[in-house]
């Protein structure tokens, strides 16, 4: 598909947006406004099952774990004092989730957007539940968005499996993979019936609250009423423009999915354009000035749409190697620092780094999370700058 086709396709998108728009009709959702993350997800879920209703009850909480026990061949057994007594904490030993009584453990992990695994991050959680509880009381909830990412092995370990009882995806032990489409949302659904049903009361805010994020989630998933049918007529007429509405369903996919290949291709080479000009700007303005003498020619590679890497691989500074890490962006400018053996440095190995550079002078910001920051950045500038900075210190440290 040539760019053409591209723009002719994109054109007609565009004019069935405006033709169908009638059919969304207003929506506020605070949740769509303040772009939750996977921490905030997990704090509105914990909060939810901390709830106690005027019997004294945690049935959010009860409901939850009947629901786990569907998809476990060995329930979970957690039932009236103790479960009313069940602790519910979020961040203990970086764990998203922990839900503990007096012998059992349940440990929640929740991916909803889809965050990486980290190394050993399940056998670690498992350890941490293993000081204080039977391995055989230890379960672990994978929560996912629509239950189509899986743990990497890094993090559901070959331990891990064997602690948890797990010996092949059909018997999966005390690991528990739910997900927010299929599960939460009709636990959701659950929760609410209980609040209309039963005599609570001034639980108003509560249900708004239920009914806020289950409206959310289902907007996440294009499960709203208007949002159904908005698709339905974007279908039809993206369908007509392609002449595959009378296709079968067979044909229509293979053509879809060529298609979709193929604007792939084409808008990847649009919007790389702009990376590949600057890494070659960069190249050649390196190339042109007088630091090149200085240091090793720097690795250079574009990690996304809006970053382009510069490494310095082998700097030397007071005796010691590190390897600079030069982010730019069309808008922004971050110097990382790290040990050559890439180990991290302290805070105040950093700070002192960065000082001794002149950056606190040259950026006036404060050194954050291992880097300093300069946006709104025009790219010569800031590289003169840092090329200034890293040559004063090589001077610096020639005079040692």
């Amino acid at each position: 598909m040539d760019e053409t086709n591209v723009k002719n396709l994109i054109a007609t998108y565009i004019e069935a947006t405006k033709k169908n728009k009638i059919f969304l009709k207003y929506n506020l959702n605070i949740l769509d406004e303040i772009h939750a993350n996977e921490n905030a997800h997990t704090r509105i879920l914990l909060r939810i099952l901390d709830y106690i209703n005027d019997n004294g009850q945690k049935i959010f909480l009860k409901y939850f774990i009947d629901m786990l026990n569907t998809t476990l061949t060995s329930s979970i057994s957690i039932t009236g004092n103790e479960l009313n007594c069940c602790d519910i904490s979020g961040q203990f030993a970086f764990i998203d989730g922990y839900i503990t009584t007096e012998n059992s453990a349940i440990i929640i992990e929740n991916k909803i957007n889809n965050a990486i695994d980290q190394y050993h991050q399940l056998e670690n959680y498992i350890n941490t539940s293993k000081m204080k509880y039977e391995k055989s009381h230890i379960y672990v909830v994978y929560l996912t968005e629509n239950g189509s990412k899986k743990p990497s092995e890094d993090s559901l370990t070959k331990n891990a499996k064997e602690w948890l009882g797990y010996e092949s995806e059909n018997k999966k032990g005390r690991f528990i993979e739910i997900n927010y489409r299929d599960h939460i949302l009709n636990f959701l659904d659950r929760c609410l019936k209980e609040i209309y049903t039963s005599d609570a009361t001034d639980e108003e805010i509560l249900s708004s609250a239920l009914i806020q994020y289950k409206n959310y989630l289902e907007g996440r998933f294009g499960m709203r009423k208007n949002e159904i049918e908005y698709n339905e007529k974007m279908d039809e007429d993206i369908l007509q423009a392609l002449e595959l509405k009378s296709e079968s369903p067979l044909k229509r996919f293979d053509e879809i999915e060529k298609i979709k290949n193929e604007m792939i291709n084409t808008l990847d080479r649009i919007k790389f354009a702009p990376r590949r000009t600057l890494a070659e700007q960069i190249i050649e303005y390196y190339k042109n000035t007088e630091y090149i003498k200085l240091f090793d020619e720097p690795i250079i590679w574009i990690d996304n749409i809006r970053t382009l890497i510069l490494v310095f691989p082998n700097f030397e500074f007071q005796n010691d190697k590190y390897k600079l890490d030069v982010n730019i962006s069309f808008d922004s400018f971050i110097l990382k620092v790290k040990r050559a053996d890439n180990k991290d440095l302290s805070n105040i190995e950093l700070c002192n780094i960065f000082k001794t550079l002149g950056f606190n002078e040259l950026y006036e910001k404060k050194v954050e999370d291992n880097k300093f920051e300069s946006t709104g950045c025009d790219l010569k500038t800031e590289l003169d700058n840092l090329f200034k900075v890293l040559k004063e210190a090589q001077y610096k440290k020639s005079q040692v």
